[in-house]
């Protein structure tokens, strides 16, 4: 549903942000690919050029993407780190399908956190563990989910 607003689009004398008004390539950017409107589309690396091209000069949308609930689903504090990195896996489980969050930090961890549903409202987050990557503590720059391992 945040791709059904306007993208965000720089003009005017000022080069200021404004919502983009112009023609909008099929099939829309945000749109699913093998989805209602584009199901002979398997990947968007069957997308046209033209998606790609304006996906590439339009990253942002104009108006704000608020999380789920309009609130943050991890908060902590006073803690001694920062995180720098997510990663999101989707885990089918025996009472339903949960998204799986991977927090790299600066200093060399990643929490694996799950946030559960505590009712229409509200959520509760849940670290499930706390993974040393390196011996020595080094930021977490980049996370990749693998499928097979």
């Amino acid at each position: 549903m945040v791709f059904n607003g306007p993208f965000a689009h720089k003009e005017g004398p000022n080069y200021q942000w404004m919502p983009y008004t112009g023609k909008m390539p099929y099939p829309r950017p945000g749109t699913c690919p093998g989805g209602t409107f584009t199901p002979s589309m398997k990947s968007t690396k069957d997308y046209p050029d033209e998606v790609i091209n304006f996906m590439r000069a339009h990253p942002l949308m104009y108006h704000a993407v608020y999380p789920t609930h309009r609130r943050p689903l991890v908060v902590r504090t006073n803690v001694n780190y920062r995180f720098t990195t997510v990663a999101v896996d989707q885990v089918d489980a025996a009472d339903g399908r949960y998204e799986v969050l991977f927090l790299g930090t600066d200093r060399g961890t990643v929490q694996k956190v799950i946030v559960l549903p505590r009712d229409d409202t509200e959520t509760e987050e849940l670290m499930l563990e706390e993974i040393e990557v390196f011996k020595v503590p080094a930021p977490i720059k980049t996370m990749t989910i693998s499928s097979k391992r």
